[in-house]
């Protein structure tokens, strides 16, 4: 890429991020006005309405996806000329077959009278091509442009990088748990699956690198619970620990949350983005305990 590309392909994307940037923004303002009436609802219906913003500020970020268009320019192709030196004529009638050696060797004859005459004919002198210099000075615009374009790409992939080192780090987590469980916590997690996701497929895990319970998992997931807290903690505050872990699972939280923190990275530069991505973590935890109180007797 050229330095006229270069400059082309920063302001470029450093519009497409202002076009993203304002669509969010006016998104999430119209959200937090909004979110005063949504305090007298329950915390699963703001997660809802948080949950459909999310999945505006993905629409946002993804227009030119959706419409078919990259935010990038694209240069044209150049195009191949076809130079042809002149018609060629045959002469004589090729539908028996007795005059199709005839055809050929007119067809030969012909070719070589052109040949013939374009080698006496003079060389034409061509004037010489103007081949235009590579710019090389740059206004203050253009290098502001750049270098915006080329930090903003820098810090998402870096950004991008932790959340897939903390998700491979994850993945180490899992594997190192324990399948093993006392017989009692066993048979309380099967019980609280059937009750809380019978669809899903959840695995409990005893971890010692962890302090406070997880969910993990897209498809296949796993509810990692401290060794300490399972041998610490009575049997009704473990079931209300598994519910609120179970809880994630019914509500497929865990995709969400991802989602969530991939439109979070890409739009960094928002404040507001943090607020709300905050603000929706929140609310699905008082969902979760939501859950857990309608779950537990008499609730």
């Amino acid at each position: 890429m050229d330095t006229l590309g270069l400059v082309r392909w920063s302001e470029a994307l450093l519009g497409y991020l202002g076009t993203m940037d304002l669509g969010h923004t006016a998104l999430l303002l119209v959200l937090f006005v909004t979110s005063k009436g949504l305090r007298r609802h329950r915390a699963s219906d703001r997660h809802f309405v948080g949950l459909c913003w999310l999945v505006g500020l993905t629409l946002v970020a993804a227009w030119p996806l959706v419409l078919g268009r990259s935010a990038l320019p694209v240069l044209p192709p150049q195009e191949a000329v076809v130079d042809l030196a002149g018609p060629v004529t045959i002469e004589g009638d090729t539908r028996s077959s007795g005059a199709e050696t005839v055809a050929s060797e007119r067809v030969s004859a012909v070719l070589g009278a052109q040949g013939a005459a374009a080698r006496r004919q003079p060389v034409p002198q061509t004037a010489p091509v103007a081949v235009e210099p590579v710019r090389l000075d740059l206004s203050a615009r253009e290098c502001i442009a750049i270098v915006c374009a080329g930090l903003y790409v820098l810090a998402v992939a870096a950004l991008l990088t932790h959340l897939v080192a903390a998700t491979l780090l994850v993945a180490r987590v899992v594997r190192r748990g324990d399948d093993a469980a006392a017989p009692e916590l066993a048979a309380l997690f099967g019980r609280l699956c059937q009750t809380v996701c019978p669809r899903s497929r959840a695995t409990l895990k005893l971890c010692d690198t962890i302090r406070l319970p997880a969910t993990l998992g897209l498809v296949r997931h796993w509810v990692l619970l401290p060794r300490e807290a399972a041998a610490q903690l009575s049997a009704g505050d473990l079931e209300r620990v598994l519910t609120h872990e179970l809880s994630h699972v019914r509500r497929n939280d865990v995709a969400v949350n991802l989602l969530q923190q991939i439109v979070k990275r890409a739009a960094f530069f928002n404040p507001l983005v943090w607020v709300f991505d905050r603000w929706l973590r929140n609310e699905r935890e008082r969902a979760c305990d939501e859950l857990v109180l309608a779950q537990a007797p008499g609730g």
